[in-house]
């Protein structure tokens, strides 16, 4: 085969692969929509609107596990046709309610504002539940936007609410079958 005719192969086979090749990556799609298009991973994602502003708050993983570093990130964007994001400071933190009393584990803290994303990467000691905060201000407006979020497998707060009533009644129960059996015995010896 001549130089001419290796050239011409060459651009047919190419021609012929170029509709499957364009197929493969998801165009026009931003990175942090893919959850929403395409479920691969696990991921966990909140939409809240602030003022003109929408708020979208991703977590990597779904369901963090205790110990382990997770990643946040939350993407803000005027909600009108210009889609201008948020560059501005934002402070993260994260709180773990128990027994009544909150307890911050991490931060507050600035996130780290990279290629259109605010990040930031909490670590959860231990399986509960936890609330993700946002503050923020957007167009002179102060913004605390709070995230609920479970960690490991949470005991389930009703289930727990539930054992305490059936040991308080269970306890009551005893205490009064204590008591009638007493009165039996001193009315048997009267």
């Amino acid at each position: 085969m001549n130089p001419r005719s290796r050239f011409v192969a060459a651009v047919l086979i190419g021609a012929s692969l170029a509709p499957g090749l364009g197929a493969h990556h998801i165009l026009g799609i931003p990175h942090y929509a893919y959850d929403e298009n395409y479920p691969q991973a696990p991921v966990i994602t909140y939409k809240v609107a602030a003022g003109p502003f929408l708020l979208e708050l991703t977590g990597y993983p779904g369901k963090p596990i205790p110990g382990e570093l997770s990643t946040m990130h939350a993407y803000i964007y005027r909600d009108d046709a210009s889609k201008d994001v948020f560059p501005g400071p934002i402070e993260a933190s994260v709180t773990r309610e128990a027994l009544g009393s909150k307890e911050t584990i991490f931060g507050p803290v600035a996130t780290r504002f990279e290629e259109k994303l605010h990040k930031f990467s909490p670590v959860y000691g231990e399986a509960g539940r936890y609330n993700v905060r946002l503050e923020m201000e957007l167009e002179g407006q102060p913004y605390e936007i709070d995230f609920p979020i479970a960690v490991g497998d949470p005991p389930n707060p009703f289930a727990t609410l539930v054992a305490w009533l059936g040991a308080i009644a269970l306890l009551i129960v005893v205490v009064r079958a204590i008591k009638i059996k007493r009165e039996r015995r001193l009315g048997a010896r009267n």
